[in-house]
């Protein structure tokens, strides 16, 4: 029951940004902007996407060299699976897709997979921070974008307090949170002790300083090519003949927008994505219909080809979704 009320809490919540988004939108202007669009460059802006998943995969193939060695095609494959199941189901179920599907054809333990993603998914929020907190130099982010960051960075915040007592203080800090689980949240309690025990055998994935400024780098790469793809869909627009929109620009809709998909909303992201991304644009005065436009093409694009590379990958492997609503042995 509880399930099925923050799923409809989540389904709300993409009803009202998606009626944010569209609220007092010309919607003849919006469609005259799709007719002027340069579909090479969209094209372009979804190559680039693709490009920065296969990153990715690079970036978690290393993570994962503690444990195995897996070609960065079988780690691709699993990466895109994850995310075509995000952009389909709730709850992110998506991350732990990839755990299953790393195992079904890699035999790798679900733990060590599970651990590594954890990981990952921490490193990615400090490193859209430390990008974040660059950018305020060069950029005069508006009042309510740094309250939201303060709520942020008390979160990441809380998350390295927790990492650093589960290095020093496994044991105490394990206990800890699975009283906390079985009291407060006894139906979540197995799903939670599994998240943090996966995170500490991620944390064990980390040999030396040396192998985390590695990963950090990658994440860097990473996430800069987000930025070259959210400026490519501003040529295949005209915006950066129009607005005068670069790479500056691209950064600050390339923070807004991941802001956007931290918010809890339906499969996809939708709504929470296009509000946020036309808010970030609407910043450098870009027409409202335009705005909504860009944020509606730069969305569809990506989830069509991120969603179809996934299904490709899902039924090339013979996965079955059931298999994220089984229990895993502790042996996994």
């Amino acid at each position: 029951m509880k399930k099925k009320i923050w799923f409809s809490v989540n389904i709300l919540i993409s009803a009202v940004f998606l009626w944010l988004a569209l609220r007092g939108v010309d919607y003849g202007e919006m469609i005259d902007s799709f007719t002027r669009v340069n579909y090479f460059w969209v094209l372009a802006s979804v190559g680039i996407n693709i490009f920065s998943c296969w990153l990715r995969a690079v970036r978690w193939q290393y993570l994962m060299l503690p444990v195995a060695r897996i070609k960065t095609n079988r780690m691709f494959s699993a990466l895109m699976i994850g995310f075509m199941v995000n952009n389909i189901l709730p709850f992110r179920l998506g991350e732990f897709m990839r755990g299953i599907a790393l195992k079904r054809t890699e035999r790798v333990s679900f733990s060590a997979s599970m651990g590594s993603v954890a990981i990952e998914r921490v490193i990615d929020v400090i490193t859209l921070m430390m990008i974040f907190g660059l950018t305020l130099i060069f950029f005069p982010f508006p009042l309510w974008v740094k309250s939201g960051s303060v709520i942020i960075l008390i979160i990441i915040a809380v998350s390295i307090l927790i990492w650093y007592l589960m290095v020093h203080h496994t044991e105490a800090t394990v206990a800890f949170l699975e009283r906390f689980s079985q009291r407060w949240m006894k139906k979540s309690s197995a799903r939670i002790s599994q998240i943090v025990r996966s995170f500490i055998v991620g944390m064990s994935l980390i040999k030396s300083w040396k192998f985390l400024s590695v990963i950090f780098i990658q994440s860097a790469v990473v996430w800069g090519t987000y930025i070259f793809a959210i400026l490519a869909m501003f040529y295949a627009m005209n915006m950066d003949i129009t607005y005068a929109l670069g790479l500056l620009e691209s950064t600050v809709v390339m923070i807004f927008t991941s802001f956007a998909i931290m918010i809890p909303a339906a499969p996809g992201y939708v709504g929470t994505y296009h509000e946020i991304a036309k808010q970030g644009l609407l910043m450098f005065r870009v027409d409202k219909e335009l705005a909504v436009g860009w944020a509606i093409l730069s969305h569809a694009y990506n989830y069509i080809s991120i969603t179809g590379i996934g299904l490709y990958y899902y039924f090339k492997n013979n996965l079955n979704l059931k298999e994220l609503f089984q229990p895993m042995n502790e042996n996994d």
